[in-house]
């Protein structure tokens, strides 16, 4: 039997889901070819909560129409601002 082996790193990683927890548990081992030299690497548990992504999407347009409306009026402003500023340079350059 022809066996191949290979330079990329193996991750040895269990899975375990209860309810709306899911678990995970990394282990190495030590020898690869000893079972018992095995170890735990890290581990980490992720809880899983449900929620409405229409919702969510609506909240986010409506933020980004207040920031647009926002930035509207922001332009609008500094138009008024330059219009006056244009205004007051033709003002007091017929007064000269």
């Amino acid at each position: 039997m022809e066996t191949t082996k290979t330079k990329k790193n193996i991750r040895c990683i269990f899975f375990e889901k209860r309810k709306n927890i899911y678990n995970l548990w990394e282990f190495g081992f030590q020898d690869i070819n000893q079972y018992n030299s095995i170890f735990l690497v890290k581990s980490l548990s992720y809880i899983y909560e449900k929620r409405e992504v229409t919702k969510n999407l609506e909240e986010k347009n409506e933020e980004k129409k207040i920031k647009e409306d926002r930035v509207s009026i922001l332009e609008r402003k500094v138009e008024n601002l330059e219009y006056i500023i244009n205004s007051m340079k033709k003002m007091f350059t017929n007064l000269e």
